[in-house]
């Protein structure tokens, strides 16, 4: 009888977690089980790195984001409502618990794939999950069974990049059309949630990953190019010309160009949000140093408007107002640390699997604008991961 080893009961429940984190981590009544696993997982993770008698890794990534924590942690004494805060520091404590032992578990690039695969196979469940359960009969956006639409297209995007990865990377023509299927079958599920921050997510993920895999040949290019502009054109046909789409993305991509390059928009979930930068700004002004404590910009909001217990569905606002210029520049700091590394990883191993993390990081920082997401599990684990590929770059050159 085959023995199972160690690591091998840490893939199966690494993936049974990242697929906890697409099946539950959005819906309260399961995050117990998700947050049990993630408990289960950490504890295999170093029972395993003391019997191999590992070192400890402590990157700069980790450095920073602790001073982060830190800023949060000392917003709880002047903040509006201290419980507030210290339940979010209590949840950035226990992700940052969660990436300092990823990072010390990823020692190859072996286990990068791994859990490449863990988000590819666990958004395409996600997706199929959402289709099997959608009621096509009544035209809403689709994906609340799992939680929040925006959050979850967001995530099924993540799980697109890497499919888009292995598309371009697998040697077999079969497992190219399986994870073209995967994307394909994910890319339907990004618009039936009416997510137009997981639209642009994926659109130009896939067009910076086409680009920069090429070897620079001028045919190359060219057809890159060509590529580019096909993708373009359908996405464009499918939500302008596809009813279902058209009443649940196609309304709301023209309500956003509506809103940034003409003269506004009548939506209102976008003058609502415009309003709560204004607001975040105004109180930020007010405070700028050290803000009014981690996650009580919805306190301050409900002050002014009827609207209790809302965020301010932009990143950068919400820790301006909570943590100040400190917080907010120790956050994107950490996130800076991670890309640049990335960036010199592309310079001594695989172009695009650096720059499918790169994609990934900077596409969520981009959408900073209109998500809040410091908090969030799925974005730091790629943090975390993409702090570790410049490392075991240079290792496998060292060894070469």
């Amino acid at each position: 009888m085959k023995r199972i080893r160690l690591n091998h009961i840490i893939n199966f429940v690494m993936f049974m977690y990242v697929l906890s984190l697409y099946m539950f981590t959005f819906r309260t009544e399961w995050t117990m089980l998700s947050n049990s696993l993630a408990a289960i997982l950490i504890g295999l993770i170093w029972l395993e790195n003391m019997k191999l008698r590992k070192k400890l890794v402590f990157n700069n990534f980790l450095f920073v984001f602790l001073l982060f924590i830190m800023a949060c942690m000392i917003s709880v004494f002047y903040s509006i409502d201290p419980g507030e805060s210290v339940a979010k520091v209590q949840t950035l404590v226990l992700v940052y618990i969660l990436m300092v032992s990823l990072i010390n578990y990823m020692d190859s690039f072996e286990k990068i794939y791994f859990m490449m695969k863990c988000f590819a196979y666990s958004g395409f469940v996600a997706s199929c999950y959402i289709l099997v359960n959608a009621d096509f009969t009544t035209l809403v956006r689709y994906g609340s069974i799992l939680g929040n639409v925006n959050a979850i297209g967001m995530v099924v995007g993540i799980s697109s990049v890497f499919c888009f990865y292995f598309i371009i990377k697998s040697e077999k023509k079969t497992m190219k059309v399986w994870y073209f299927l995967i994307l394909l079958t994910n890319f339907i599920v990004i618009l039936l949630t009416g997510s137009r921050k997981a639209l642009l997510f994926i659109t130009m993920s896939i067009i910076f990953l086409l680009i920069f895999q090429e070897k620079g040949k001028l045919r190359s290019k060219l057809k890159t190019v060509l590529v580019c502009a096909v993708i373009i054109a359908v996405v464009f046909y499918a939500i302008n010309n596809v009813p279902v789409f058209y009443d649940i993305i196609g309304k709301r991509m023209t309500n956003m160009f509506d809103f940034v390059f003409g003269g506004g928009t009548s939506e209102g979930s976008i003058n609502v949000r415009s309003g709560m930068i204004f607001w975040g700004w105004e109180w930020f002004k007010e405070r700028p140093l050290f803000g009014y404590g981690i996650d009580n910009y919805k306190l301050l909001y409900n002050s002014v408007t009827s609207g209790a217990g809302m965020y301010s569905h932009n990143n950068i606002i919400e820790l301006l107002v909570g943590t100040g210029i400190v917080g907010a520049v120790l956050y994107y700091l950490a996130a800076f640390i991670v890309i640049k590394d990335i960036i010199k990883a592309s310079k001594l191993v695989s172009k695009t699997l650096c720059y499918s993390f790169f994609v990934v990081i900077v596409g969520y920082m981009f959408m900073s604008v209109a998500l809040v997401f410091y908090y969030q599990k799925h974005i730091s684990i790629m943090l975390a991961l993409g702090s570790v590929i410049y490392r075991l770059a240079k290792n496998e050159k060292q060894q070469e």
